[in-house]
């Protein structure tokens, strides 16, 4: 039997985020892992970009809280984590209007937006067809590439320095309330913790279950993901990242490659997601459709699964239910560039303390992430 303070079921970006914020405040920590690495599943298949502009506003919050920890990381972080590169959203005529809604909506003083003309767009990416454009364009001038593999290792890193445990290949098999704390069973062993955090990601309202907790309602959603090789008379390390304002695509470069995605939204079964064909010929399609590309090959292509629940927020929090069974799930597809405030705001919750002082001016209204609101429909 192995004692904890915490004990954490997952080793992705959430609850590798958290461990690190709890082993900072000095709390001992387990994680296990199922799989046999870390970041297997949604972590490892992220297009990995951030952008203040993405998702819902509670959604937003949690980015720009991110922002401080992405641009000076603690120093077990021994590489930047990020590489500036813009993002450039795309209207055809038809959609103008929507472009239109969606720049005077977003524009805050944590963004930086600016209308472009459709020149200065097809100077920004020169492979862009005339007509993708002619309904506007619109810069966002703060995006980043973030380095995954840096960013979730030196979180697991901070959670082996400070006397942590992960355990990998470890599949929970049971879950039992104790009248202090939890009892876990695992593949190599069996595991006691004061607070037990379900960060299992597409699998967190099983774990709920185990626990015999009444789960949230959670849909994993499959997106797809292809490579390509760049057009040979082009350099694309400055290209900014392209957004069709209506979601039908995205691309941007990717080391020597572009990275191309269509989009998709599936609805799917926790599994170990793969690509669909007809998903990869879609992506193929809308590029091919939008710019003067013509793929010839697609050299890699994989899924991954973007979890949810229904009102699309974030959930962080202790369940209602049983004391000490805390939430870090369906961070839909921000979970990379919210980590950070994430695992900051889940550690101060489960430790009773005040979110630090550069939260402040953001305002954020924790009970909005609570799963608290989802169990009193």
């Amino acid at each position: 039997m192995e004692k904890a303070d915490c004990i954490i079921i997952g080793a992705g970006i959430a609850g590798a985020s958290v461990g690190f914020h709890l082993a900072q405040k000095g709390l001992s920590v387990i994680i296990l892992e199922k799989e046999s690495s870390a970041g297997y599943h949604s972590t490892g298949r992220s297009a990995v970009f951030f952008r203040g502009s993405h998702g819902l506003p509670h959604v937003r919050i949690l980015t720009w809280a991110s922002k401080k920890f992405f641009e000076s990381p603690p120093e077990i972080f021994q590489h930047p984590l990020t590489t500036p590169r813009m993002a450039l959203f795309i209207a055809r005529k038809e959609k103008k209007e929507l472009l239109e809604k969606w720049f005077l909506k977003n524009q805050s003083p944590e963004l930086s937006l600016r209308k472009i003309s459709v020149e200065e767009a097809l100077e920004f990416v020169p492979i862009l067809k005339k007509e993708s454009v002619d309904g506007g364009g619109i810069i966002e001038t703060t995006g980043k590439d973030i380095h995954q593999p840096e960013l979730l290792q030196g979180y697991l890193k901070g959670v082996i320095q400070n006397g942590g445990k992960i355990y990998f290949n470890t599949p929970v098999s049971h879950i039992e309330k104790q009248q202090i704390g939890w009892r876990v069973e695992g593949a190599k062993g069996l595991y006691v913790g004061n607070v037990l955090i379900n960060a299992a990601g597409a699998w967190a309202d099983e774990v709920a279950k185990q626990a015999s907790i009444k789960p949230l309602g959670i849909v994993p959603k499959k997106r797809t993901v292809i490579t390509f090789d760049p057009p040979p008379d082009y350099s694309i390390i400055h290209w900014p990242m392209v957004i069709e304002i209506g979601e039908e695509f995205y691309f941007k470069p990717h080391h020597n490659e572009i990275l191309a995605s269509p989009a998709d939204q599936t609805p799917s079964i926790p599994c170990d997601a793969k690509p669909d064909e007809s998903d990869c010929m879609l992506a193929q399609k809308r590029i091919e459709k939008a710019t003067r590309l013509k793929i010839q090959k697609i050299n890699r292509k994989w899924a991954g699964l973007r979890s949810f629940v229904k009102d699309q927020i974030p959930v962080i929090g202790f369940d209602p239910e049983k004391a000490g069974f805390f939430w870090v799930a369906a961070l839909g597809g921000s979970g990379i560039e919210t980590s950070p405030a994430v695992g900051e705001i889940s550690s101060c919750l489960i430790t009773s303390e005040a979110l630090p002082d550069h939260y402040s001016h953001l305002n954020i209204e924790l009970e909005h992430y609570s799963p608290i609101r989802l169990k009193q429909e």
